[in-house]
């Protein structure tokens, strides 16, 4: 899964976005953070987020909070 996957998971974002026929009946609001390979780790900034968009195995792993609306 990737972050725009939990869009799925808020209610509004799926009235909003006429997708509301989809059997979801939940309702979260979330945040969402990377924890990036060491190898990239030391590059700057704007090389980090070119990698993680374009390249695979940037991204060791997707933390995501899910907030209860």
């Amino acid at each position: 899964m990737c972050e725009a996957s939990y869009l799925y998971f808020n209610k509004q974002w799926r009235e909003q976005n006429k997708l509301d026929h989809y059997p979801i009946h939940c309702d979260f609001d979330f945040n969402y953070g990377y924890a990036v390979d060491p190898l990239w780790q030391t590059k700057n900034q704007e090389t980090r987020d070119f990698a993680i968009r374009h390249y695979q195995h940037v991204i060791s792993d997707l933390q995501v909070i899910l907030v209860r609306r």
